[in-house]
């Protein structure tokens, strides 16, 4: 069975932002983002169900590497929203998964809305990906996330 692909245009939206950015992007180790920071990251476009395009994500990766690498690893945010049937306006599903943490708006106030963190979907990305740095995760916050990423890789 042939794969149907119908996103053309948002590919080629995707590969002139990519181009910008590399066009642009002087760093590399030189650039520190720290360990529980909330970022701006540029994913692109997807393939299946990764998460992509302009989102919210939390660096996950220790700082020794952050500082010193021009990689970071990253746990996206999606909104909580995403988690409603769109036909009925009623949840999906009321529990998380076991690798997913929630984040509200009430106390993380630079994020634009409730947010879940996704930890089965973490990524190691260019610092070239990484905006702004939005707001910083607490340290109870970073313990419980800490948790979900073992839990999701096992260890």
């Amino acid at each position: 069975m042939a794969y149907k692909y119908n996103r053309y245009s948002e590919v080629i939206d995707w590969f002139a932002l990519q181009k910008k950015i590399n066009e642009k992007y002087t760093g590399g180790r030189g650039h520190f983002f720290p360990r529980k920071a909330i970022v701006t990251a540029f994913l692109g476009e997807n393939v299946g169900f990764e998460k992509n395009k302009v989102r919210p994500a939390i660096v996950v990766s220790v700082d020794s590497n952050n500082q010193t690498s021009g990689n970071v690893a990253i746990v996206p945010l999606t909104k909580e929203e995403n988690k409603i049937d769109r036909t009925t306006g009623k949840p999906v599903s009321k529990r998380l998964l076991a690798s997913q943490y929630k984040l509200f708006k009430s106390k993380y106030g630079k994020l634009n809305h409730n947010s879940i963190v996704q930890c089965e979907d973490v990524r190691i990305v260019s610092k070239a990906r990484i905006g702004d740095v939005i707001d910083f995760i607490d340290d109870a916050d970073m313990k419980q996330i800490s948790k979900r990423l073992k839990y999701f890789f096992g260890i």
